[in-house]
């Protein structure tokens, strides 16, 4: 099974306590593909935990589980307590995944980012390997 989210658009500010995003909050997959493709944001995401200007929380489960964010961008302020990223805060698995399970690619962050810990944050139960590629993040 797939979840293919393409073309979405989110102009509203979320707050939340855990994991909220731009356009996905938390999600779990189990052997399953998630696919973000031309998603924009432009609303500030607040937490006390995990927030990602397009994806809060993605935990991969299943040895053959996918994620691919790519021609995403965010253009919001991102506010957390603790872990967040301008495209992806917070991604885990509980098994080995290749390295063309993981991409993040062609995606752009011009806004700020206001925590402790920025970037992308890796929960890993067992060796990942991901790729990220032209990636721009202008703050």
């Amino acid at each position: 099974s797939a979840l293919h989210i393409s073309y979405c658009y989110n102009m509203k500010d979320i707050s939340a306590m855990y994991a909220p995003g731009g356009i996905i909050g938390s999600i779990e997959v189990n052997n399953s593909v998630i696919d973000i493709f031309a998603c924009y944001n432009e609303g500030d995401i607040t937490a006390t935990l995990y927030s990602g200007g397009i994806a809060g929380d993605i935990h991969c489960k299943g040895g053959t589980s996918e994620l691919k964010i790519h021609s995403c961008a965010n253009a919001g302020t991102i506010t957390s307590a603790e872990h967040c990223g301008g495209i992806l805060s917070y991604v885990r698995n509980n098994t080995t995944l290749n390295a063309e399970k993981i991409l993040i690619s062609d995606c752009l962050n011009t806004h700020s980012l206001h925590l402790d810990v920025c970037g992308i944050r890796m929960i890993l139960r067992r060796p990942l390997k991901f790729r990220i590629t032209k990636m721009i993040s202008l703050h």
